[in-house]
This record gives structure tokens, C-alpha cells and sequence, in this order.
């Protein structure tokens, strides 16, 4: 994401080249300037805009009616992003996945302002109003940055605007999130926040439908250790969250400091990603496919799952001789029976006992094995057997 050298007047000469002749000067632009101009120019945008087209006010009610869930999963970072630039001239923007502006946090002139930039009900799609800092990173799928002049109609010249897309768990392209500043000092300084809210806005999405898994799990009867699970998931990503916050509250103060509590949101919330993902493996009831996957690590990260649960009960969990083993199986399937052969152990150890959990390769029998072994503390009865096998097909 390193940015290009960027020239103004080059930029301003491009531009006006383009205003009177038409063509593209890619000499005087950026690469990535360029390529959006290109597609700007394919799309018939204009550049002589003064401002964006918008929708109907009822179609924009509409429109904030339906993203009710997004507009308010993105609030809070919104709102970082915005404590972030602190005095500088400043606004967060939100959009759909169609370049529809859905919300604006920033200082009264920006937002309210007789040059206020444009709010919820805006096209700024690049067909509609060329390359632009909530448009082009849906184009692009990627960050994008476009300062003053590089912008494709002249009504947006005073801006710098960077964006970068929102997807959902699913992967697909639901909104993005750009700032637009009127000093491109200001911009670069909120790179490196704008990339992390668009992480965290990411990461709420998805943390909200492990809220409707949990709705579903429980509902089965089945998920009291999952819910449990659950909280502490959650509560990773709730870290991130308050790393990103202590971030933007040091406003322009852009400190290695600040990118170290910027830089730990970002892995918290890849942590939160990865721990998810794994979650909804073992919650769901669907089967997946044979496929090859390493046994070990997914020993590890179940066990890193489990580490609090097992902290709660006061029982030693221990990944000790864990040989790397690539094995063929459905992972999913796996993942719950592994799952379930801990959680049991786990009960049956009971307070001040432990378990603990061992790969071993059967290389004649080409399979992997997966032990899990507890020793109850003395003077506890176990409920159920205190060992358990499970074995799965090593990969060739």
C-alpha cells in the first residue's frame, strides 16, 4: 500500500489536458490515478461536475432504512476516525457497495458547511462522479488514494480522499469507508486508522452474525460450551476495539506509539478473524469436504480456543508432543470432534486436575492420532471415560 510520488502541478496539467482535449495524459498521473481516469473516461463521467448527483429523499430514507445493521456496525469507527483528525478540516464517509453514501462524522464545515462534502443519499460511483475516495475502492478493490486535482471532476479539487472496501463474512463487497481532508498531511496521518476501522467495521459484521449463530446453537440445546466459547471470542475482538480507540484519541499525534496500538488492532482483529472462523466450524452442523489440512495446527488453535474455558475450571490443558501431521478428512468434522473429546476431558479432570492433548503418526497404518488424555485432581469422580482416540487419514 506504499504510495506513488505525487505532483500537483502535474496533476492540475493533466487534468486541465483532459478538460480540453479529452485524452488521458498517463505521463503526468500517477499509475493509479491513471487507470481510474481510464475507467472514468470508459464510463462517460464528467469532469465538470460541480457536485455529486444524489437520490430522491424518500429513496435515500429508504436506502438508510434497509443498512440500518452496516451504518451501525461502522458508527464507532466512524467516530475513531473523525477523534483522529482532531482540528484538521475532516470527514468519515461511509458507503454502499454501489457508491451510495450512507453516512458523514466529521467537523461542522465539512459535514454542514457551504463546502461540505457529500452526504448520505450521494452517487459517487465512478460512472457518476469519476475517480473519487468512495467509488474508486469499490473499482479497484483496494485502497485508494486521490489528492486535490487527482480527483476526476473538478467540484472535488479541495479534497484529499483515500477509501477502502468493506466485505462481509461471505467475502463479498458491501460498503467502503473513506476520509476526505483538506490538507493531505491530515490524510496520511489516518492511513493507517482508515485501513484498521475498515478491518474492525469487518469484524463487527462478523461478530454479529456469531450473534445469530449463538441464537441458533442455543436453540438446539446443544451449545452451552460453545456459548461460553463464544464470549470469549468476542472479547478479542473487543480488544481490538479499545487499541483502535486509545489510537484515535491521541489525535494528531502520529507517535510510533500510536502506530504500535494502531499495528496490535490490526493483528487483534486477524486473531478475532481467524478464532471466528474456527468458532462457526464447530458450531455449525454442516459437513465439508475431504480435503488435506495439517492435524496439528488445528490441534493448536482449538486448544488456544479452550485456553480460557480451561483456566475457568482450574484444569492444566497441555499440547505437548504434537507432531506435524498432514492428514485428508472433512476439517470441519474434525474440528467438533476434537472439540467435543476436550470439552468431555475437561469435565472429567475437574478442578485441579489436567488434560492433555498428543499427535502421534501411524506411518504403517498411514493415519494420524489425535489422544486426549485427563487426569482427574484427587478425590474427583469422573463422569466419563478419561481417554480418548481419535484417528484420521494422513495425507500422501
Amino acid at each position: 500500500m506504499a504510495r506513488s510520488p505525487f505532483n500537483a502541478d502535474e496533476a492540475r496539467e493533466a487534468w486541465r489536458r483532459y478538460v480540453s482535449t479529452g485524452a488521458v495524459a498517463r505521463r503526468l498521473l500517477r499509475r493509479s490515478t491513471y487507470h481510474a481516469w481510464a475507467r472514468c473516461h470508459d464510463l462517460g463521467a464528467s469532469p465538470h461536475l460541480l457536485k455529486a448527483e444524489a437520490l430522491s429523499v424518500s429513496d435515500t430514507e429508504r436506502l438508510l432504512a434497509e443498512q440500518r445493521e452496516f451504518i451501525a456496525a461502522a458508527t464507532p469507527f466512524m467516530a475513531a476516525l473523525s477523534r483522529a483528525a482532531s482540528s484538521d478540516r475532516h470527514a468519515a464517509m461511509l458507503g454502499d457497495g454501489r457508491g451510495v453514501v450512507l453516512d458523514v462524522v466529521g467537523d461542522e464545515a465539512s459535514v454542514r458547511g457551504p463546502e461540505a462534502v457529500p452526504g448520505p443519499g450521494c452517487l459517487l460511483a465512478e460512472e457518476t462522479a469519476g475517480a473519487n475516495g468512495i467509488g474508486s475502492p469499490l473499482a479497484e478493490q483496494g485502497y485508494v488514494e486521490f489528492v486535490g486535482p487527482e480527483h476526476f471532476i473538478g467540484g472535488f479539487h479541495p479534497f484529499t480522499c483515500q477509501g477502502v472496501p468493506i466485505h462481509d463474512p461471505q467475502g463479498r463487497t458491501v460498503g467502503v469507508i473513506s476520509t476526505s481532508v483538506r490538507r493531505p498531511a491530515a490524510s496520511q496521518r489516518l492511513r493507517d486508522i482508515l485501513v484498521c476501522a475498515a478491518n474492525g467495521i469487518e469484524a463487527e459484521l462478523l461478530r454479529l452474525r456469531l450473534e445469530r449463530d449463538v441464537e441458533r446453537v442455543l436453540a438446539s440445546g446443544s451449545g452451552s460450551s460453545l456459548a461460553k466459547l463464544r464470549d470469549d471470542v468476542v472479547q478479542t475482538y473487543a480488544a481490538a476495539r479499545v487499541r483502535l480507540e486509545a489510537a484515535a484519541r491521541r489525535g494528531p499525534a502520529a507517535s510510533e506509539y500510536t502506530l504500535a496500538l494502531v499495528r496490535e488492532a490490526q493483528r487483534t482483529i486477524e486473531r478475532f478473524r481467524h478464532r471466528a472462523a474456527l468458532w462457526r466450524d464447530l458450531a455449525s452442523d454442516e459437513l465439508g469436504m475431504r480435503q488435506p489440512f495439517r492435524l496439528d495446527q488445528r490441534v493448536v488453535e482449538i486448544v488456544d480456543l479452550l485456553a480460557t474455558d480451561a483456566a475457568t475450571r482450574r484444569v492444566a490443558l497441555v499440547a505437548s508432543m504434537l507432531e506435524e501431521a498432514r492428514v485428508v478428512a472433512d476439517a470441519r468434522a474434525a474440528s467438533r470432534e476434537i472439540f467435543g473429546a476436550i470439552v468431555s476431558a475437561l469435565e472429567n479432570a475437574g478442578e485441579g486436575g489436567s488434560v492433555e492433548i498428543a499427535i502421534r503418526l501411524a506411518r504403517r497404518e498411514r493415519r494420524a492420532v489425535v489422544s486426549v488424555s485427563a487426569s482427574p485432581a484427587p478425590g474427583v469422580a469422573p463422569a466419563g471415560p478419561l481417554a480418548a482416540q481419535l484417528a484420521y487419514e494422513a495425507a500422501p
